[in-house]
């Protein structure tokens, strides 16, 4: 694979499966491009999959597709498929990490994580991986053993990584749900002067938090902006706005 030859510097990330491993990393890139606009963002994510969705929105990060496969606690015949494709997934993000020579690899989690962490390893390039849940997955606990350091959203995660570099962040979230006076919430509220509420059940929805806002959204004088995942179709209320993804 031909070296890529450019003078920016370069930050890999690497995860999917959910949003809750996808919208994290896209805040960590859209803070670092405003320290820095000297930098190339790429992602490595899983053909066809929600992080290339997601990922293509942005025009200033470019996303790279490796074959990914899943770890499963229990058998099944697609462990043994899986298998190869996890080693695919390792030898392809080898030769993408040599020929683009990343600054460093971040993991926000999901299986499609662990190849280019484990390939990162092996050719001396500095990773981090970032646990969201407060209970850590097994993608993570297998990142845990090859990432330099480990990022935590919870303090209490801590105890899962005894003897490791661990330093604990929070979790990201993008500066736009922290300012409510932003053109983007305001263009989501048409500009409403009411309260407003943001529900966000991750990218499959959370069953019961959507049939709970769905009972309640007539009954509370707010705006409810409301991430309901793929199960239901988007809709918008007089105070209420309801979509997939955010």
């Amino acid at each position: 694979m031909q070296q890529y030859i450019n003078t920016k510097k370069r930050i890999f990330f690497t995860g999917g499966g959910t949003g809750g491993h996808i919208f994290p990393g896209i805040a960590i890139i859209s803070k670092l491009k405003e320290y820095d606009t000297n930098i190339e963002f790429f992602w490595l994510g899983k053909k066809n999959s929600i992080e290339e969705k997601l990922i293509q929105e942005y025009e200033y990060i470019k996303f790279i597709a490796i074959p990914s496969g899943k770890f499963r606690r229990y058998f099944s015949l697609q462990n043994f498929t899986d298998f190869f494709k996890v080693i695919f997934g390792i030898i392809k993000s080898f030769l993408i990490i040599q020929k683009y020579k990343p600054q460093i690899i971040y993991a926000t989690g999901g299986f499609v994580s662990s190849p280019p962490i484990i390939a990162a390893s092996f050719l001396g390039v500095k990773s981090i991986t970032h646990e969201m849940d407060l209970d850590p997955g097994l993608a993570t606990k297998i990142n845990s053993k090859f990432a330099h350091k480990i990022h935590i959203s919870f303090q209490e995660s801590t105890k899962y990584f005894k003897n490791k570099n661990v330093l604990y962040t929070g979790s990201p979230i993008r500066k736009e749900f922290l300012n409510p006076k932003s053109d983007i919430i305001k263009n989501l509220t048409q500009n409403t002067q009411k309260p407003i509420i943001s529900i966000i059940g991750g990218s499959l929805g959370a069953e019961i938090l959507n049939k709970l806002v769905i009972n309640i959204k007539n009954k509370i004088d707010v705006y409810f902006i409301h991430q309901c995942g793929k199960n239901l179709d988007p809709t918008r209320e007089d105070n209420y706005l309801r979509k997939q993804f955010f």
